[in-house]
């Protein structure tokens, strides 16, 4: 028994993920993985996937932390005071799931939510004590985390990488 891709026998346009024999009409996952391996955007997409996995489970049991929590915890960590506003565009996050999040890590008190003092309409976040240690406390857990990431790679290689993931950013802001 294979997962395939097939259209649905519903709406015939959109592709399920069903549990059969590859027909001739059909492709395993594992066909379509090897065809879309050399595409770029596939391959960051699954290293995305797969880095979030691993930032889930680590975080989520040793430290009771989401991803989202942690990035929004280590960001505060580097710019203290900053604006809600400031603070979700660095981000480059959702501003729903921004809200939700920084309410949760408020009535966790690992947050502190002000008005600014010169503009009324402002929030400006910053960590609390308790913010602060849990911060310390899946730093260096991160750290090792990121350090894994580019184990046999040279500083060289590192360097190229960080330049060729700069030009991939400024390519993807601009349009098609």
């Amino acid at each position: 028994m294979t997962w395939t891709i097939a259209p649905c026998t519903r709406c015939k346009d959109k592709a399920i993920k069903t549990a059969s024999k590859p027909g001739p009409d059909t492709h395993s996952t594992d066909d379509l993985a090897a065809e879309y391996s050399g595409y770029p955007t596939y391959r960051i997409s699954q290293l995305s996937a797969a880095l979030n996995a691993q930032a889930t489970r680590v975080l989520k049991a040793e430290f009771g932390l989401s991803v989202v929590k942690w990035r929004i915890l280590a960001l505060l960590h580097q710019a203290k005071p900053v604006s809600s506003a400031a603070l979700c565009k660095g981000l480059s996050m959702d501003a729903g799931l921004f809200s939700r999040t920084l309410k949760a890590l408020n009535e966790e008190k690992l947050v502190k939510i002000a008005n600014s003092k010169t503009d009324k309409r402002q929030l400006l976040i910053s960590l609390t004590m308790a913010g602060e240690r849990k911060y310390q406390q899946a730093a260096p857990v991160m750290k090792k985390r990121r350090e894994n990431l580019t184990n046999g790679l040279s500083v060289r290689e590192r360097s190229e990488l960080m330049r060729m993931l700069d030009i991939l950013d400024r390519n993807a802001a601009k349009p098609i």
